[in-house]
């Protein structure tokens, strides 16, 4: 017997196999871990994602975190924009290892004393500069698996608050 989650993830993979150019909602904690999962497994150059707030809902999922370091250790170069939580975390401690390790593994931590939404109000993560995941600044969210112009967009995005944020630690 199939669940609700099951129904979303059969239609997911099946735009995602016909590379369709239609939004899919994935406001949910669960639809965003299934889609950054889905992302993970099918990247082959880079995925570059900012994360406004850090959600454990998403990021304490085992077999996500599995599926960065297989991304990772498959030379996928993944570059991560985000504010460190207060308490320990497996996901970023996973990360750490995977920069210490390889060269394709990136983290640029958003100083504490910085608010993130003045940096970018909006999470999102771009694979390959064709797909995506968006949140709106009510916290909906929107992924494409075909869409390289937005996906250039918030690449160019990713590129820039990076550097303000290297311009902000060599002050």
């Amino acid at each position: 017997m199939s669940g609700p989650l099951d129904s979303y993830m059969d239609s997911v993979r099946s735009s995602q196999e016909l590379d369709f150019k239609q939004p899919i909602s994935c406001t949910q904690p669960e639809h965003a871990v299934e889609i950054y999962k889905l992302f993970f497994r099918k990247a082959k150059g880079e995925i570059l994602m900012y994360q406004n707030l850090f959600q454990g809902d998403v990021f304490v999922d085992v077999e996500f975190i599995r599926e960065m370091e297989r991304a990772v250790y498959r030379n996928v170069n993944f570059e991560l924009i985000a504010q460190r939580p207060d308490e320990g975390s497996e996901f970023f401690e996973r990360l750490e290892m995977l920069q210490a390790r390889t060269p394709f593994a990136h983290y640029f931590e958003i100083p504490k004393n910085t608010q993130s939404n003045r940096i970018n109000p909006r999470s999102f993560l771009v694979v390959d500069s064709k797909a995506f995941r968006l949140e709106n600044k009510d916290g909906e969210a929107i992924a494409y698996f075909n869409n390289p112009n937005i996906a250039r967009q918030l690449t160019e995005r990713f590129v820039s608050i990076r550097r303000k944020l290297e311009g902000i630690r060599s002050i």
